[in-house]
């Protein structure tokens, strides 16, 4: 979309505390995978790939957090899996009496990485006080969190609003890594793929893509993102990013591509009927927009 920015290398604060933790993360995994040995032989035995992943599991999502918090592809793909993933109700299967489901937990995983990214990078948190268009996207999560109370399913809707703390913390990364505006574009682009994945979806498949609401009465586009309000949130989102990218490096350059982004977000938006989605987004729009002015910019919001 534009050119790339290089990457820093990684401090040696951030490198130290890192191998500070390898000793850790090699105990978190190989203890209990002994355990289970030693408790559960035949089935260790059984499970034996099971057993092998469970005590080199910490160490290499500790090497994979390393590689992002670096900057480079590492962390521009765990920005596409964040945005594909966004989906974070921890929904109750059917028949598995109340608990959470296994999609909903390794999507939770995906968004807690975000948050380990950024533990592996303390110093990025100063970029929410440098730059406005960082500060918006806070408020768009942080709008949906407080938006929770009123909403018909206030746990699901607080989930979601929470698991944005991944793709907040991944942007302040992104921003301290390479700069505000490509960690803008790298998200538009996360965010384009699965919307438009959706719309597809809606075009080719739509008994599986329109969720029934209303007890049926009423069809609301879900596309690939479970509900919805799922997909709601990702079209306004990607409005949101688009809006403050373009902002942020002004010209016409990637106008194309900004005018493609902005008809997958509205068209995903209007079709998936998501309110509060709508109001994050202009909540959001307002307080960027007012910035300079904290007065007028609490009032917008």
């Amino acid at each position: 979309m534009t050119r790339a920015l290089a990457a820093s290398p990684p401090e040696a604060g951030s490198t130290a505390a890192a191998s500070g933790w390898l000793p850790l993360a090699l105990a978190a995994g190989v203890l209990p995978a002994i355990a289970w040995c030693l408790l559960q032989p035949r089935a260790a035995h059984d499970h034996a790939f099971g057993v092998a992943l469970l005590a080199a599991g910490p160490v290499l999502l500790l090497a994979a957090l390393r590689q992002a918090a670096a900057g480079g592809p590492a962390l521009a793909l765990l920005a596409v899996a964040l945005a594909a993933g966004s989906d974070l109700a921890l929904r109750a299967e059917a028949d598995g009496g109340g608990g959470a489901d296994i999609v909903s937990v390794a999507k939770l995983a995906s968004w807690l990485l975000g948050l380990g990214v950024l533990a592996l990078h303390p110093a990025a948190w100063r970029r929410l006080r440098e730059s406005p268009a960082l500060a918006a996207l806070a408020l768009f999560f942080a709008w949906g969190l407080l938006g929770a109370a009123g909403s018909v399913t206030p746990a699901y809707t607080a989930a979601a609003a929470l698991g944005g703390l991944g793709v907040m913390a991944l942007a302040l990364v992104m921003a301290e890594r390479w700069s505000v505006q490509r960690a803008l574009q790298v998200w538009a682009l996360a965010l384009a793929l699965p919307v438009a994945a959706s719309l597809l979806r809606g075009l080719i498949d739509p008994a599986a893509a329109l969720s029934a609401m209303e007890g049926g009465a009423h069809l609301r586009l879900a596309g690939w993102f479970g509900s919805p309000n799922n997909l709601g949130r990702a079209a306004a989102l990607l409005l949101l990013v688009v809006a403050l990218g373009a902002a942020v490096e002004g010209g016409s350059r990637g106008a194309a591509w900004r005018l493609l982004a902005v008809a997958l977000g509205v068209a995903a938006l209007w079709q998936s009927e998501s309110r509060g989605a709508l109001i994050a987004l202009l909540a959001a729009l307002g307080w960027w927009a007012f910035a300079p002015r904290p007065g007028w910019a609490l009032a917008a919001v």
